[in-house]
């Protein structure tokens, strides 16, 4: 600045007034506006500029002193001016501020420019170029309340996974297998624990291995465990009680009274039990008989009404002798009931005795079944 000068040209005050090399005065107060210029003695190049622009440039050369209204962006008196605008716009006194495409500022707008305060606990969305709340489950995944493994909805929501919704779930991923009822197919091998094909009573060996069982295997099998008691030639000891006999039940009947022959070949029943018509029968009979004359031949048979087992024939040698008949056979499924039948085939008269003359049941019949 040792060659340079200030040339203040006062156009408002004196245009033809020209400052050279002269101290300026103090204080120098001018309207802001004024046009001022700066310029170089030696090559007398230079430029102009307002006097708000020449306050500054005396503060780069260290003039303090500088008075006057502040201008453009500031507002006051120097030398203690504030400022009042950017770039020609004046910020709001409050609030947040946005670029206003020229270089200044204006006031944000709430909701459009920035998502507005808020005191609640919503989250917001972007919605026309402002905000609004947000939809749990449509704009962000709501609160997860299911339990256990989940699955995508594919709508970007979640819910609870089930067995289909696995890649490589089995059949039995919602079967109850701990119900063996629900176990239909295959075999557990016996390395699990299981029979393999093996049927019948199971053993365990101790390792987790089954076999199939035998008598030996039981706490309390019996000598005839293994032997077969359906077939009688392996009963090697001791006797059947009466009671333990079963289907072998024994029928007997006697005759209370005679039965007379009347009618000659015409057969007349004498002692006769209804044993029914199922099961094989031992029948065992005898009858005593009275003829009506010496030489009389008396026929009788053992018979079921249809079918004849035994039969006899007797002559006694005099009226009024008893003589007897005895007869027995097996028969399976008797057609009616068994029965000893007599006839006296030489005359009529004579009869089936129920007396010998001295003991009764003289004529009897008693029927076993064996099977």
């Amino acid at each position: 600045m040792r060659k340079s000068i200030l040339i203040a040209c006062l156009a408002a005050l004196a245009p033809s007034m020209a400052l050279a090399q002269s101290p300026l005065p103090n204080p120098l107060v001018l309207p802001p506006n004024t046009i001022v210029g700066r310029g170089n003695v030696g090559t007398g190049l230079g430029y102009a500029m307002t006097f708000q622009e020449f306050l500054g440039t005396l503060g780069q050369l260290g003039l303090s002193n500088a008075a006057g209204t502040a201008g453009g962006d500031l507002s006051g008196t120097y030398p203690n001016p504030t400022v009042a605008k950017l770039n020609g716009t004046t910020p709001p006194n409050s609030g947040l501020f946005k670029g206003n495409g020229s270089g200044g500022v204006v006031a944000a707008v709430s909701g459009t420019d920035y998502a507005p305060a808020t005191i609640g606990t919503s989250i917001l969305k972007a919605s026309g170029g402002g905000f609004a709340n947000a939809v749990a489950g449509t704009d962000y995944q709501a609160a997860i309340t299911q339990t256990g493994a989940l699955k995508g909805t594919g709508g970007g929501g979640i819910a609870q996974a089930a067995c289909a919704d696995l890649s490589n779930g089995a059949a039995s991923c919602s079967t109850d297998t701990t119900n063996a009822s629900n176990i239909s197919s295959g075999t557990l091998a016996a390395a699990r624990g299981g029979a393999g094909t093996i049927t019948g009573a199971l053993k365990a060996n101790g390792s987790g291995v089954v076999s199939q069982a035998a008598c030996a295997d039981l706490s309390n099998a019996s000598a005839s465990c293994s032997t077969d008691a359906t077939n009688a030639s392996n009963i090697s000891s001791g006797t059947l009680p009466a009671a333990r006999l079963g289907g072998m039940s024994a029928l007997t009947n006697s005759l209370a009274s005679p039965v007379t022959m009347t009618t000659q070949s015409t057969y007349y029943d004498g002692p006769t039990i209804a044993q029914g018509s199922s099961g094989t029968w031992l029948v065992l009979g005898n009858v005593s008989l009275a003829p009506n004359a010496a030489g009389n031949v008396i026929a009788c048979k053992l018979w079921d009404g249809t079918t004849v087992i035994d039969s006899g024939v007797k002559t006694p040698s005099a009226v009024g002798t008893s003589s007897g008949i005895h007869l027995s056979g097996v028969l399976a499924s008797p057609a009616g009931n068994l029965r000893i039948s007599c006839t006296n085939a030489s005359a009529n008269g004579g009869s089936i005795a129920s007396s010998n003359g001295i003991d009764a049941k003289a004529s009897t019949i008693t029927a076993v079944r064996i099977n």
